[in-house]
């Protein structure tokens, strides 16, 4: 039968007609919950984060700290023994016997979302979108798929495999030959025919790795073709037999 107010980072107590002080946390209170007659607070302090729980009298129960767990705390929710804690840069966790176990639902391994593309119900998405400027923001990643209701990379590969390629921003899917084009804006191509069987195109007889791929499509023959921001050659082309061919726009395009 009463009021817990916060006021900044001091917890105040409110029997209906007068005031008390309950408790300082010396740290930003992010939220603070009851449970089973204790209060849980979490509260970030001096770019660290803890769990603290109060007793009735506001004096500490205990305190959790965890400089991987519990690094930028948002909520804690009591459930038997165990405490479900959500930090901003942890994730999920939960911390039962001293100890924390982390739950990472199945998701995208990067955050940027690029392009995505769906070829016989399966997603496959690039890790970048372009900015206007058509600028490469020099972001590293593979793409990413969501085949058979479970996200995972493209391939089996080393991401440094990949790291010759900046900001894959567009994908083709060629599914007779089963292969994944992306283009980057910076690097070139890539090829990837499974998991493993992997192709850098940096510079062809025509494409220019310093531009960027500005899109890709297949035609009904399986030919590739794509468009090269800022080169020359604006429009290429690569056959079924592996030649590269060029087409120079023959009007003036600004973009």
């Amino acid at each position: 039968n009463r009021l817990v107010l916060q006021q900044s980072d001091t917890l105040w107590s409110w029997n209906g007609q007068n005031r008390s002080f309950l408790y300082a946390s010396g740290g930003v209170i992010n939220e603070m919950s009851i449970s089973d007659s204790s209060l849980l607070l979490t509260v970030t302090k001096s770019d660290t984060g803890q769990i603290v729980i109060l007793k009735k009298d506001g004096t500490v129960s205990s305190v959790i700290r965890d400089p991987v767990w519990t690094q930028s705390p948002t909520q804690v929710f009591r459930n038997g023994s165990g405490l479900w804690i959500a930090d901003r840069k942890a994730g999920l966790s939960k911390f039962t016997s001293n100890s924390f176990t982390g739950y990472i639902p199945n998701g995208p391994s990067l955050n940027p979302i690029g392009q995505m593309i769906i070829t016989n119900g399966n997603l496959r998405s690039a890790p970048y979108k372009p900015s206007n400027s058509w600028r490469s923001e020099t972001r590293k990643g593979q793409p990413v798929q969501f085949v058979e209701d479970v996200w995972d990379n493209v391939s089996a590969l080393p991401e440094m495999k990949w790291e010759t390629l900046e900001d894959i921003h567009c994908l083709a899917m060629d599914e007779n030959e089963q292969t994944l084009w992306g283009g980057s804006m910076k690097g070139g191509l890539f090829s990837l025919r499974g998991k493993n069987a992997f192709t850098l195109y940096e510079n062809t007889a025509t494409l220019s790795k310093e531009n960027p791929i500005g899109g890709m499509a297949l035609d009904g023959k399986g030919q590739l073709w794509a468009t090269n921001y800022g080169s020359s050659s604006q429009l290429h082309v690569r056959t079924t037999k592996g030649n590269w061919f060029s087409y120079r726009i023959p009007f003036l395009i600004n973009e």
